[in-house]
């Protein structure tokens, strides 16, 4: 019966509600008086503004009102615009890309739907009437949508499953709001929420905020694989997972790996070069995009983009030079220096909107604003690392299996030796200490020593004031991740693996989301393609890491394409020569009129002179960014 009814719907109603229809940024309002929620929303969308610059459009009832900004990538037509509308008075904002959109377009023709556009968006749309939230099991890309059923008057939000796209929410002064970006959340109160001391700590240890928790108190993130539902009626809301990514690690069945990478990776791009505009790739000259660069180029002509450094220990520029020159592709290469950080820093931060505390900012931003107009999607490498175990740390929770005959005897030693030992600066006494840890029942220990380089509880507690110390509740931040660990997998080297999809979505995906989507660039991350992980997810061990060296299976195809021994090399990272920056005179002697002005946020939170200490220390450079953009941002937005 449901199916008949069903059958009925055709799409893009156009009314009188609907007006200057527009993809990728989405904004809204639930609460009464049209009129003044009518003027809000106009001003959280033109905050966003920039991640939308083809089209924007709102759509209103008496309760709710929807918004878009589009930057238009699939089916350019007005007709594609936003907030998109069927029949039945279903409404849609979406911030994305769905890859299977023709295949479940064509089984939705085949049930009966009608189609009027070529987008995902309607796809979408179609696919909410036809199956329900059920939808989500079946679409494959990165999204953040909201969805108006009107049948039930409620409200149906989601995120996808790796966290790509960003979707924040808050139900505070009397109305339930959603953005893209958290300074387009907030635009228009009276009075911005109040700062999130309770997770402040989180951010000053790892430089960005946890799944849900953000820097306002009453404003939260909505967790990658989540969907959250509000009901009109009741003005209730409820928050469940439909998807959640996680690696299950199982016992090698798999005897062609790499035949098996090489065919998923290959169908991934393909996917992903589904595009109305020109197609970039960016291309680092490291193992992941050196891969997607070569694969791209197979099958199409690109364009290729890099970001060197002077300082050559930073710099992977060689290496993507001999990709480009292989593919012959259109190559272009971005020199990044540190010019200016007094105007620097506060732009950072414009872009970002939250303090966040990654110096790689820096390049990504310069690199995604020297890429062409005319380029308004690009491939990149991201999630290699996270998929098939690529960062050195890795090998200590593989290499645990060796202790299993000592396993436990760690515990006698408690956690303040080991920890004491591991911060010393003689290698042969660290290696004391992560023998002790490796020991251990578990590793949680042993995940929270290789989170160090923020500031960890050690330093809070030296150099933080008293009061600052116990009203960020001291080391509790630390205890939550040590029991969020153990519950993240059956084995150490899962937990550690499941660990890091959190820092992927928290810190990686949002960095690369909020500088592209600056310039208006829409990114595609072939490496997190939902088939591809399904299959890595339930690889071995041993397989992930091959005789004890991390991501074998990408370095070993990159070195057939390449045709030498080109992936052999130690990681570097998309990481700046900032230690050298800072160090310069007039830039520290800028660090420390900042920080150590007693009218600076910063000042107010850490004892001045034991700061100072830091400062003048070259070996705490993470720590000092993490702080200046905090501080930055206090600046700008409070």
């Amino acid at each position: 019966m449901i199916e008949k009814s069903l059958k009925k719907i055709s799409t893009l109603e156009k009314d009188k509600n609907c007006y200057n229809p527009a993809m990728c940024g989405i904004a809204g309002i639930i609460s009464s008086g049209q009129s003044l929620r009518h003027t809000q929303l106009t001003g959280m969308l033109d905050q966003l503004a920039h991640r939308g610059p083809d089209a924007d459009g709102v759509w209103e009832n008496e309760s709710l009102s929807l918004g878009h900004r589009r930057l238009s990538i699939i089916d350019l037509s007005e007709q594609a615009n936003q907030p998109m509308r069927d029949s039945k008075g279903n409404t849609l904002v979406f911030n994305g890309m769905i890859y299977n959109y023709k295949e479940l377009r064509d089984e939705l023709v085949k049930n009966g739907l009608s189609f009027q556009t070529q987008s995902d968006t309607e796809v979408l749309l179609n696919g909410y009437a036809y199956w329900g939230k059920e939808v989500l099991n079946k679409i494959e890309g990165f999204f953040a949508f909201a969805l108006y059923d009107l049948k039930n008057n409620r409200l149906i939000c989601a995120r996808d499953p790796f966290g790509k796209k960003p979707f924040y929410y808050t139900q505070l002064n009397g109305q339930f709001r959603f953005a893209s970006e958290i300074q387009s959340l907030v635009k228009g109160f009276d009075k911005k929420p109040s700062l999130n001391d309770q997770d402040l700590a989180h951010y000053l240890w790892k430089g960005f905020y946890s799944y849900t928790r953000t820097v306002y108190d009453g404003v939260y993130s909505l967790e990658p694989g989540a969907v959250l539902e509000f009901d009109l009626n009741k003005q209730q809301l409820k928050v469940e997972t439909f998807k959640k990514n996680c690696f299950e690690l199982g016992s090698g069945s798999d005897n062609s790996v790499f035949d098996t990478c090489d065919q998923k990776l290959s169908s991934a791009i393909d996917k992903r070069l589904q595009s109305d505009v020109p197609i970039g790739v960016l291309l680092s000259g490291g193992v992941d995009s050196s891969l997607v660069s070569l694969y791209s180029a197979a099958k199409t002509e690109i364009e290729s983009f890099n970001i060197s450094f002077q300082d050559q220990a930073f710099d992977e520029s060689p290496y993507a030079d001999q990709v480009a020159q292989k593919i012959e592709a259109n190559h272009t290469k971005i020199n990044v220096t540190l010019e200016g950080l007094p105007d620097l820093l506060p732009h950072l931060v414009e872009v970002y909107g939250e303090p966040f505390g990654d110096s790689s900012t820096i390049p990504t931003l310069k690199l995604f604003e020297s890429i062409p107009s005319h380029i308004k999607v690009a491939l990149t490498g991201d999630g290699g690392d996270e998929v098939f175990a690529g960062y050195e740390d890795v090998q200590f929770f593989n290499f645990q299996k060796c202790f299993s005959l000592i396993k436990g005897m760690g515990n006698l030693w408690g956690n303040s030796l080991p920890l004491s030992l591991s911060r010393n600066s003689v290698r042969l006494v660290r290696w004391l200490a992560y023998t002790m840890l490796l020991s251990r029942t578990n590793g949680s220990l042993m995940y929270e020593v290789l989170s160090s380089n923020g500031w960890t509880q050690h330093w809070r507690k030296q150099l933080l004031r008293p009061e600052v110390w116990a009203r960020t509740n001291g080391a509790q931040v630390e205890e939550e991740a040590r029991i969020k660990f153990l519950k993240s997998g059956r084995t150490d080297l899962e937990r550690y693996l499941n660990s890091q999809l959190e820092r992927l979505s928290q810190a990686y995906l949002m960095k690369v989301d909020r500088a592209s989507m600056r310039y208006g660039i829409e990114t595609r991350s072939p490496l997190l393609d939902a088939n591809l992980f399904k299959w890595a997810r339930g690889l071995s061990g041993n397989q992930l890491i091959d005789s004890g060296k991390p991501k074998m299976i990408l370095k070993d195809l990159l070195n057939k394409k390449m045709k030498n021994s080109f992936a052999d090399r130690p990681k570097q990272g998309f990481t700046p020569p900032l230690v050298h920056w800072l160090a310069e005179k007039k830039n520290k002697e800028w660090v420390k009129a900042n920080l150590l002005d007693p009218n600076q946020f910063v000042y107010s939170l850490f004892e001045p002179a034991k700061l100072k200490e830091i400062i003048e220390t070259k070996n705490h450079t993470d720590r000092i960014w993490t702080l200046l953009f905090l501080n930055e941002w206090h600046k700008k937005f409070n």
